[in-house]
Order: C-alpha cells, then structure tokens, then sequence
C-alpha cells in the first residue's frame, strides 16, 4: 500500500508540474546549446551551475541539489538528461517534511525571512524581495512558479510593496491548500478521474502578439529593451489586456526569465503564453 502511495504521488508531481518542468528545460536547453558549440550533447559541471544560476525558473536550494546529484569524480553530463534530473529533484522536494510538516511555525519563520530584506523597518518589502526570501527560504520547499503563485496572491501597493506580516499569515494557508503532497495527490486524481478538465485556450489574451509587444515597447522609456518590473506591472494594468491583478503580477515574476530583476520583453515574448498558461491553470485548478 505504502509503495503504491508513493507512486500516486510520484504521479501527482508530474501531472501537476509538467508543464512548469517543460518550459524550464526549454529555456535550459538553449543556454546549454549555446555552450556546447560542438554540439556533443554535453556541458561541463561548471557550465551546468552557471546557466542554472541565470534561470528565474529555478531555486537555489533545487540547483544545489542538482550539483549534488552527480559523482564526484563527474565533469560533464549529457544535457538531455537535465528533465529528469529536475524532476526527481522536485519530487523529493515536494515530499519533504518542511513541506507538510513544518507549517505550524511558518508564519514567524517568514515573517523573519521577510524582514532580513526590510531595512528600513516600514513593515513592507518588494516582491522581488519577497521572491528572493522565499526561493532561499529554510521552511519551505517550492517550485518558482509555486513562489509566483504566492506572490501573486500578496496584493502589493502601487509601489510594488507587500506587507509582508499579513503576506506570510496568508502563506502558512495557501501552502497548506495549494501545495502540500495531500493537496496535490488530491489535484492529481480530479485530473485522472476527468473530474477536473482545463479550460480550453488558457494562453489566449484579447490583444495580439505585435499589440502586446508594441505596449510593452512603449513603457520603456529610455528605449534599452527592458522593462523595470513596476514598469512591467504598471504596463499590462494600464492596459486592456484581460489579465487580472494575479495573472499581472505572477506573470511579471515569471518574465524576469534571467532573474536580474528586469524584462527583456523581446525575450519574454517567446514565453508569454507558455508562461500565461501555467499561470491560469495552477490558479484555476
């Protein structure tokens, strides 16, 4: 029965994040192409840790594990294998103990993680701070489109600024409903039972492509090919793009694929409705 268990969750895991996997891997793979300039089908290690460390789709805590995967006596690895090695390094994640057992103390434990980046005492951080936190935090174990999900929820001011106290008394409930191994196992069997069917179309917004990309293009004020993210939010909320305040904000903390805190909108383009999916179906489902 255990044993069984265990697949169904393995199962979960995958059924759930596939698609969050997929667009990793994607966006992974040309940056490995890009260093394999033989085209050998391998990368060093080194170069491995580097092109991980310039992926916003990644946390720190999943490339150390990744690095600690290989033998020691390892150099390279085979870059097509890099999907499986992700996988089953969030499904450990996702089952350990800080994920379903550590939430009683989460609120204080965020509530401390936040306030290492409020300097200046207002009881407020960015959401790239909040980003920050929560991608190296010690108490919980999410993907980044899980810390996305989250921070969509935070409601920030106008500033980009999230009260982070309320923020991380929300947390300790929405990672108990959305996140933990019994809520995704659950997830997981709607979707295998055809009680759960996904809403045709989800990447689709009421503007084109060449409409979203000139609206971006115009909020870019110094004209560099990038977008501040406040610029970014405050671009698509002064829009008539049908996105709500969530899609907004998830969506620009996705865009940042090089996570430098800044969009480079010619690249995000290729991603938008990949990125746009994921988002609607983790909050529709």
């Amino acid at each position: 029965m255990k044993e069984k268990e265990r697949e169904i969750k393995r199962e979960a895991i995958h059924m759930i994040y596939q698609d969050e996997i997929g667009k990793c891997v994607s966006i992974m793979n040309r940056k490995f192409r890009a260093h394999d300039e033989k085209n050998t089908g391998f990368v060093t290690l080194h170069k491995l840790r580097v092109a991980m460390t310039h992926c916003a789709l990644l946390t720190p805590k999943e490339i150390n594990l990744i690095m600690r995967s290989f033998k020691p006596e390892q150099t390279v690895f085979e870059y097509k294998e890099f999907g499986n090695i992700l996988f089953d390094v969030r499904y450990e994640l996702a089952k350990s103990r800080l994920m379903d057992t550590g939430l009683d103390k989460l609120t204080d434990n965020l509530i401390h993680e936040f306030a290492v980046y409020d300097i200046a005492k207002k009881g407020t951080i960015s959401i790239t701070d909040v980003k920050k936190a929560l991608f190296n935090s010690k108490h919980t174990s999410l993907t980044p489109f899980q810390v996305f999900t989250l921070i969509g929820m935070s409601h920030p001011d106008h500033d980009g600024q999230v009260n982070y106290v309320e923020f991380a008394k929300q947390c300790k409930e929405m990672i108990d409903e959305l996140f933990s191994m019994k809520s995704i196992t659950e997830k997981a069997v709607m979707i295998e039972n055809h009680q759960y069917v996904s809403k045709p179309n989800l990447e689709e917004i009421n503007i084109t492509a060449l409409e979203l990309f000139q609206l971006f293009k115009k909020y870019d004020r110094n004209q560099n090919g990038f977008l501040e993210i406040n610029e970014y939010i405050e671009c698509l909320k002064g829009s008539e793009v049908n996105l709500t305040e969530y899609e907004i904000v998830t969506l620009c903390l996705a865009a940042d694929v090089n996570g430098d805190e800044r969009i480079d909108y010619e690249e995000f383009m290729k991603h938008f409705q990949d990125c746009l999916k994921m988002v609607r179906f983790q909050g529709d489902l």
